[in-house]
């Protein structure tokens, strides 16, 4: 049948896919990832976001409420950095340009 007859064509086909595919996994979906997280500004909303961290706040540390809304915002900054700082795959790299935004010194 078929199979038989056209058996080395199959074989170039699957290996050509599964070329492509790697091509596509390793390289370009990861520069595509790059590009998109430069096009989102991740970088420019993790400065603000760093920078609101670090504001000096005073007075405002008694009261309860802020205590939680400014650990809701650092909850929401780390889990935005661990995003920003993934690759494709899930997988955290620490040599990203991201890694200027891992510590945040509290005023006060």
């Amino acid at each position: 049948g078929f199979l038989f007859d056209y058996w080395f064509e199959i074989i170039i086909t699957i290996l050509s896919l599964l070329l492509f595919y790697l091509i596509v996994n390793r390289l370009i979906a990861n520069f595509l990832d790059r590009i998109y997280k430069m096009c989102w500004n991740y970088g420019g909303t993790l400065r603000d976001m760093r920078k609101e961290l670090e504001a000096d706040y005073g007075d405002l540390w008694d009261k309860p409420e802020f205590c939680i809304a400014y650990l809701k915002l650092h909850d929401a900054y780390q889990n935005f950095l661990t995003t920003a700082r993934t690759d494709v795959g899930g997988k955290l790299r620490r040599d990203t340009v991201y890694e200027q935004y891992a510590a945040v010194n509290i005023a006060g």
